[in-house]
């Protein structure tokens, strides 16, 4: 597999993003410090999920395409909603690093993966 030069610049931007939440995450006490790793990682992988999910709706027939979708919608919200809670009530680590730690891992892969599908998409259809 040959990757093209957008591609390679988008690993290389993920690659210090993942290195600068690192250094920062470093920076904080130890409680902090778990929270920020620990919403960075849950971010990461909800948009690993939905990438995966891409993957698989990808080769679904058009008719079939929405009802595959919004079931994996659901199944992720569920767990990313289920490991959320879960990490909220039963860990000692500060609750605020870590939600806002999730909101920014989140938001910058998801928008990261929506660049790469939608290059997908168009070098598909193009």
């Amino acid at each position: 597999m040959v990757l093209l030069q957008s591609e390679k610049k988008i690993i290389r931007i993920l690659t210090l993003f993942g290195l600068v939440f690192l250094a920062v995450g470093l920076l904080f006490p130890h409680d902090y410090m778990m929270g920020w790793f620990a919403g960075y990682f849950l971010g990461l992988l909800a948009v690993i999920l939905h990438y995966g999910m891409s993957l698989v709706t990808s080769r679904i027939h058009e008719q079939l395409f929405l009802k595959y979708f919004l079931a994996g919608l659901l199944i992720r919200f569920l767990i990313v909603l289920g490991l959320f809670f879960l990490l909220i009530t039963m860990e000692k680590f500060d609750q605020l690093s870590f939600t806002v730690s999730f909101f920014i891992s989140y938001i910058f892969h998801s928008v990261t993966d929506t660049i790469l599908l939608n290059k997908k998409i168009t070098d598909q259809t193009g």
